[in-house]
């Protein structure tokens, strides 16, 4: 794939480059996770100048040659968020968000349905959140669970037994009394409810939900531990969310 191509993308982040340039990192609707050099981002004058910033959702024009990083040669706003990028809280979540889409997703596969799931929850962020770090678990649920990580939370996922007591990482589901090992954590049918509500729920719902500290907190624990566990990554911008 050589050339210019054009697509549309969130943008993730931004690192410097030299003395004028940027990388910045993508979520394309068409191309998956791509990287691309804006080349004189960082000056002044530059052409491109608010249209780069982070969870910007943009139509681009990029340059796709032999190096690994491809460079954007024109970048146009298709929506700009400013109530996230103002509120500390939802700027938070946000980048929670992006960071989690970096660290799951390979570089140019093609994923029409986290591109989707990126972009509505950064509008539900947008449109104003009770609670912004419940809203980015929110997300980190979904994702994993259509990245492959769907937990089983209904029944213990050894013998189908209906009394829950904790949650296996390794087993991917809930355990009975009887199924239980020394490493799972203790999950109560509140906390497994809460999570089977987050990954049901619209992000029209979402935004008006809050748990209490306790409860968040341990939710927090115990998505984190899954994901953490299956993917061998440390999700440093979540766990430094405030919950409750």
């Amino acid at each position: 794939m050589q050339g210019l191509y054009r697509a549309q993308g969130i943008v993730l982040r931004q690192i410097r480059l030299g003395e004028a340039d940027r990388i910045v990192t993508f979520f394309t609707q068409s191309h998956g996770r791509v990287r691309a050099v804006a080349k004189g981002a960082r000056k002044a004058k530059s052409r491109f100048g608010a249209r780069l910033d982070a969870f910007t959702h943009v139509d681009l024009q990029l340059y796709k040659g032999r190096s690994d990083l491809d460079i954007v040669t024109q970048a146009d706003i298709i929506t700009r968020p400013r109530h996230l990028r103002s509120d500390y809280a939802s700027f938070c979540a946000a980048s929670a968000m992006a960071d989690a889409v970096e660290r799951t997703t390979p570089e140019r596969e093609n994923n029409v349905r986290v591109f989707l799931l990126l972009r509505s929850a950064l509008q539900a962020l947008e449109e104003g959140a009770v609670d912004p770090p419940l809203l980015a678990y929110a997300f980190l649920a979904k994702l994993a669970s259509i990245s492959g990580l769907h937990p089983a939370l209904t029944v213990c996922v050894e013998c189908g037994a209906g009394a829950r007591v904790a949650f296996s990482y390794g087993r991917g589901g809930v355990v009975c009394d009887r199924c239980i090992e020394r490493a799972d954590p203790r999950a109560s049918d509140e906390l497994l409810d809460t999570w089977t509500a987050l990954l049901d729920g619209e992000w029209t719902d979402l935004r008006t939900r809050s748990l209490p500290e306790t409860s968040a907190r341990e939710f927090a624990t115990l998505l984190l531990g899954f994901v953490q566990w299956h993917t061998e990554s440390r999700f440093r911008a979540f766990a430094l969310l405030p919950v409750g």
